[in-house]
């Protein structure tokens, strides 16, 4: 399963969106898209939230748990 800065980072791509275009677009910084994209810095989810939603994308966080 690929991760958050993997998605982000190709679905962003996909769409020609820049980092700095991106990080315009729900309020932070070019360089802290690229940490997402790198797992260097972690995201809050709200900012995570922001950046999925503009490109469009859902993302699941945790797992299903089947009841027995």
């Amino acid at each position: 399963m690929a991760d958050f800065g993997e998605i982000l980072k190709v679905e962003r791509e996909r769409q020609g969106i820049s980092q700095r275009q991106l990080a315009r677009m729900i309020g932070c910084t070019g360089r802290a898209i690229g940490y997402w994209e790198e797992g260097k810095r972690i995201r809050s989810i709200v900012m995570g939230d922001r950046a999925l939603k503009v490109l469009g994308v859902e993302f699941k966080i945790g797992e299903d748990r089947k009841q027995q």
